[in-house]
C-alpha cells in the first residue's frame, strides 16, 4: 500500500470517528466568524449581489430544504415572537399599512381622547383603535398616510366600510333607521 493511500484511509477513518467532534468546531467557528463574515460581504456588495445572480437556483434550493427540514421549530418560534411582541407587531403593520408610527397613533388616539371618533365609546385596550382613512384618496387597506381621518372602534369601521364610504348611503340609512 502506498503512503498516501495509507493517509487517506487514516484520514477517512479519522473523520468518521470524530465526525460529532468536527461538527460542533465548525459552528462554534462560524458563529464567532459570524460578524466578520457579514462585513465581509458588506465591504463587496457587487460581489455578493454577483454571486447571488449566478447561483440564484442553488439558494432558492438550500432555502426551501431549511424550512421544509426545520417546519415545525421555524413555526414554534414564530408563534413564540408573536406571542411576546403584539405591540411591536401591531406598530409595524399599522407602519406599513397606513403610513402611521407609534408615536403618531399615540398622539391621535390622545386627541380623540381615547375613544372612537364616530360612536365615542371608549375602547377596553389601548392599542384596538382602528386607523381610518379616506378611501377616495388610496383606495384599499393601504394609505398613504396623508388622508388619515381618525381611529374607530370595530363595529363603525366595518359599518362605514359596509357603506362604502358613501355619505349619501349612510344618510339615506340614518333616515331609514330614525323613520321606523
Amino acid at each position: 500500500m502506498r503512503n498516501r493511500d495509507r493517509r487517506s484511509s487514516w484520514l477517512a477513518a479519522y473523520q468518521a470517528s470524530h465526525r460529532e467532534e468536527r461538527r460542533a468546531y465548525q459552528a462554534a467557528y462560524q458563529a464567532s466568524h459570524r460578524a466578520e463574515y457579514a462585513a465581509a460581504r458588506a465591504a463587496h456588495p457587487e460581489k455578493q449581489r454577483a454571486y447571488e445572480a449566478a447561483h440564484r437556483e442553488e439558494i432558492a434550493a438550500c432555502a426551501r430544504a431549511y424550512r421544509a427540514a426545520h417546519r415545525e421549530e421555524r413555526a414554534a418560534y414564530a408563534a413564540a415572537y408573536r406571542a411576546t411582541h403584539k405591540a411591536d407587531i401591531r406598530a409595524n403593520n399599522r407602519l406599513r399599512r397606513y403610513g402611521i408610527s407609534s408615536e403618531g397613533y399615540e398622539r391621535l388616539f390622545d386627541a380623540q381622547g381615547g375613544v372612537c371618533a364616530i360612536c365615542g365609546k371608549p375602547e377596553p385596550r389601548r392599542n384596538s383603535l382602528a386607523v381610518d382613512h379616506d378611501h377616495g384618496c388610496c383606495p384599499g387597506s393601504r394609505s398613504c398616510g396623508e388622508c388619515i381621518r381618525g381611529l374607530l372602534c370595530s363595529p363603525c369601521n366595518t359599518g362605514l366600510g359596509m357603506f362604502g364610504d358613501d355619505p349619501l348611503r349612510m344618510m339615506a340609512a340614518a333616515s331609514y333607521v330614525g323613520a321606523s
